[in-house]
């Protein structure tokens, strides 16, 4: 049995046990490409000009074939009869497959969220929301700069937001604040100038009773965005700002209670 973990830093385990990763730069990042298309089929002139388009083609191939015998001998140093994962090579095409019982995290992750979504029981979200978010423990192979993971990266951060977005508004449906607002910061450790994310945990602050807290993560949020983009808040961001410094927002707990819920 094969666990892929894509969510973070990049790794393998076969039968519950690490793999010691030993690959080097290209090899590494052509078995990050083949866990994460499972059953695609590649023709070898497309990896090679991925992955070593910089090298003569007599060389690339030999790249090429050294990167493919590092990650058969990594899939060897386990007990193979009990790993599913097949690499199947000719001369043209090349294509991994995993077994029926293989696990790859960000699918699982993608499927959770999905389910999660669809579920209708109050209860049944969060148990399967629960369980999906705790797969992702980083950004999708957080090392790799190429188009095809960013476009990834991007749409699975996305799922984890609106994920925990859910889960933000149904903890402060239950008055559990403190808990909503930890889960407003693992979201803004991912993506931290998200300003409706911002929104809510400064509203989260406000419902918990810190309201310098609120102040506080505003400016931080403001500081944010001015050095990264040369760009002020957003005015809703500002007017919940002035709203909390000036007080008015504490004749309003409950609007700003059904916002952060929504």
């Amino acid at each position: 049995m094969v666990h892929v973990m894509t969510l973070g830093v990049f790794a393998i385990r076969c039968d519950q046990k690490k793999m010691p990763i030993r690959l080097g730069r290209e090899a590494n990042n052509l078995a990050a490409y083949l866990f994460s298309h499972p059953g695609a089929l590649f023709r070898r002139e497309r990896l090679l000009e991925m992955f070593w388009g910089d090298l003569t083609e007599n060389r690339a191939r030999k790249a090429m074939s050294n990167a493919l015998w590092q990650i058969r001998r990594q899939m060897e140093i386990e007990e193979t009869t009990t790993c599913g994962t097949q690499l199947d090579c000719d001369s043209t095409h090349l294509s991994l497959r995993l077994g029926t019982d293989d696990f790859v995290d960000y699918q699982a992750f993608s499927d959770g969220i999905t389910h999660a979504l669809d579920a209708k029981d109050e209860g049944q979200v969060l148990d399967e929301l629960d369980h999906a978010l705790r797969l992702y423990r980083g950004d999708f192979l957080e090392h790799l700069s190429e188009a095809w993971a960013v476009e990834r990266r991007e749409r699975l951060q996305a799922l984890f937001v609106r994920g925990m977005a859910i889960k933000i508004g149904a903890l402060a449906r239950k008055r559990k604040f403190e808990e909503a607002i930890e889960c407003a910061r693992s979201v803004l450790v991912v993506d931290p100038l998200r300003e409706t994310m911002q929104r809510k945990l400064m509203r989260l602050h406000v419902l918990s009773g810190n309201r310098a807290l609120a102040i506080k993560q505003y400016l931080s949020c403001a500081d944010g965005l001015r050095r990264e983009y040369e760009i002020e808040p957003m005015p809703a961001t500002r007017a919940l700002f002035e709203r909390i410094r000036n007080g008015d927002v504490f004749s309003a707990l409950d609007d700003e209670h059904r916002r952060v819920m929504s």
